[in-house]
């Protein structure tokens, strides 16, 4: 009566971690009890309602690994089964053990505790991973797993000591501290005999022989630490008695398990044999998997019976697994073919082919008959030669629309001299979504026919900017941009028709902007992407010589990028003194860090973002 009533009190704090739920089951909880929503009401269980004494007649059918699952299902369980009262019940299922009765434990060790030590997962002391298994060694609590690296890191964790030298003067701590000391066992890990030296633990060896050092010098302190350690030395003779026991059972119980699962093996590639079904994938059934992790861990034998009940289940398995084996066939494929026209889509745009970006181009009828060959043919000259006539023809029908577009309908090359209308350096764009400063292309805040064809608006994911294929309604004319390149080519004495960006970018810094109140000179490319500051800009055009008297700092294209997408560089220079504003004129002696200088270019001459003809880095810290 008195387990009953045991059983009913409130549960101790002390004694609740084995039932105790996880943080995310509390979180779950909590969260349905602030939603609102009924709290689910869990199934009942018969066995809490059973009187303690038909419980532990129920429960003496276990063994200690059941009692331990058992006691972290609830928290009625564990305060159950962790009560002192109720320690027969752990007593009873230790002799349920089929490999034979696991010892009876020493004093203090509880038999709760005792069942946990030996049959709980454990955490290798070498790679820090659970594994099951038994200590490596019971009497220095040695933990490591099965791994042969781990297995092999023994020897750093323990010391050798010989006997033979002990009773030297210069060993008396030593000699002392081994009488109490317990050291490796033999019987488990074959690594000691009687003659050979004993394994101490580094850590223990040390802390003991430092705790007699310290009294050594004081006669009373010294007895009294001996006195301390008499007990232990009179249960030395037991102890080794019990680890020799627990190696003696430990090792048999391993032996059995092996022998078990090498039968159940066995017996299962029979059946495989048998039925003719491959052994590998019969093994990795899930209801043959979970059946024999049960018969090996209870140490029951499977049968010819058992496998045979089971057999519908396992065929759905196999079924399952082969069309997932197909499935992924199939994928690796089509992933080979996918990979090999990307290398073929990269190889023509590194030519400098002018094609769609590679989901559109991946959609098109060339791409399905190409997708439709081996991987090894897809990258084939023939292939490329089919790719190559796609692209060139969707590069003319997309120039028909571009030119359209700036209201130049069929044009007509009757002059091999003259550009197409797409092709000239006034033929500039923005995207009608992303509007007149596109943040996709922040230098020049608007779009050549190349980036056209390859634009994505920032702010859609990817699968959705797979699914958009090019559109010339998407796009208009930057007419702003188109001004300031029509005057540019018309100062520098050009054609319009005859030349292009490259023959422009050659010309040099040799463009100056009149409506800034500094002088600022800048490249045809800078030039296009200034004149969004200003609503009617005026521009002038220099020869090479007044260009080196006015042009102290050149512009370092793309150095507002550099500082501000590369972490390397930014880490070197972003929070120095080396930055001065073009703004205020180059010849001013104010220098800013990065961050303080887009502070001042924000705050006095209101512009944002700033560019790169906006401020200069100094020389010597170009470097």
């Amino acid at each position: 009566m008195e387990g009953v009533q045991q059983a009913t009190r409130a549960p101790s704090p002390g004694r609740l971690e084995l039932g105790q739920g996880s943080s995310t089951q509390r979180k779950n909880k909590k969260a349905r009890h602030t939603s609102g929503e009924p709290p689910e009401t869990p199934p009942k269980c018969f066995l809490q309602s059973l009187p303690i004494e038909m419980l532990a007649a129920t429960l003496s059918y276990n063994t200690p690994m059941d009692l331990l699952s058992l006691a972290r299902t609830s928290k009625y369980f564990c305060h159950t089964l962790l009560e002192p009262t109720n320690a027969y019940m752990w007593r009873r299922a230790r002799y349920q053990v089929v490999s034979g009765a696991v010892p009876d434990p020493l004093p203090p060790m509880s038999e709760n505790s005792y069942a946990s030590w030996l049959f709980d997962s454990k955490i290798c002391m070498q790679c820090g991973k659970k594994y099951k298994g038994f200590p490596t060694s019971f009497a220095l609590r040695l933990y490591l797993c099965q791994s042969l690296p781990c297995q092999n890191s023994w020897a750093p964790r323990t010391t050798t000591y010989n006997t033979t030298t002990a009773a030297t003067e210069t060993n008396a701590p030593l000699h002392f501290t081994t009488q109490w000391l317990p050291h490796l066992e033999g019987k488990r890990n074959n690594l000691v005999t009687p003659d050979q030296p004993k394994y101490y633990s580094v850590r223990a060896l040390q802390e003991a022989v430092g705790e007699y050092v310290r009294v050594v010098d004081d006669p009373a302190a010294l007895t009294a630490y001996k006195e301390s350690k008499q007990a232990a030395i009179d249960q030395r003779t037991a102890r080794k008695t019990w680890y020799d026991a627990l190696c003696e059972f430990a090792n048999k119980y391993e032996t059995d398990q092996r022998k078990l699962i090498e039968d159940n093996s066995k017996l299962v590639a029979r059946f495989a044999d048998k039925e003719g079904w491959n052994i590998e994938d019969l093994s990795c059934s899930e209801t043959l998997k979970n059946k024999r992790a049960l018969f090996n861990r209870t140490f029951q034998s499977l049968t010819l019976h058992d496998i045979v009940e089971l057999q519908p289940l396992i065929e759905k398995d196999l079924i399952s697994m082969f069309k997932t084996r197909t499935r992924k066939k199939g994928n690796t494929a089509e992933a080979l073919r996918v990979e090999a026209l990307k290398r073929l889509y990269n190889k023509l745009r590194g030519h400098g082919q002018r094609a769609p970006r590679f989901s559109e181009f991946q959609r098109s009828r060339t791409a399905q008959e190409l997708m439709a060959l081996e991987p090894e043919h897809v990258t084939s000259k023939q292939s490329e030669n089919l790719a190559l006539r796609f692209f060139k023809r969707w590069e003319e029908e997309a120039k028909a629309l571009m030119a359209k577009s700036l209201g130049v309908d069929d044009w007509v090359p009757i002059s091999k001299n003259k550009l197409h209308p797409v092709d000239r350096v006034t033929a500039l764009f923005q995207c009608k979504n992303c509007g007149p400063h596109s943040h996709k292309h922040p230098d020049t805040d608007t779009l050549k026919f190349e980036d056209v064809v390859v634009h994505t608006c920032p702010g859609f994911g990817r699968q959705q900017r797979d699914k958009i294929d090019f559109a010339s309604e998407r796009f208009e004319p930057d007419h702003k941009a188109i001004a300031v390149a029509k005057s540019a080519v018309f100062l520098s004495g050009l054609d319009v028709e005859k030349v292009d960006m490259t023959r422009m970018l050659n010309l040099g810094n040799a463009f100056i902007c009149k409506s800034c109140p500094s002088l600022i000179l800048m490249n045809f490319r800078n030039l296009i992407g200034h004149c969004k500051r200003h609503e009617n800009m005026t521009i002038e055009f220099l020869q090479d010589t007044d260009i080196f008297q006015i042009l102290v700092h050149p512009i370092q294209w793309g150095l507002y990028h550099k500082i501000t997408k590369d972490a390397e560089y930014a880490s070197q220079h972003r929070s120095k003194r080396q930055f001065g504003c073009r703004l205020c004129g180059q010849d001013s002696k104010k220098v800013f860090t990065f961050d303080g200088l887009r502070s001042h270019v924000k705050e006095k001459h209101r512009y944002e973002p700033m560019r790169d003809e906006d401020f200069f880095q100094l020389p010597a810290a170009r470097n």
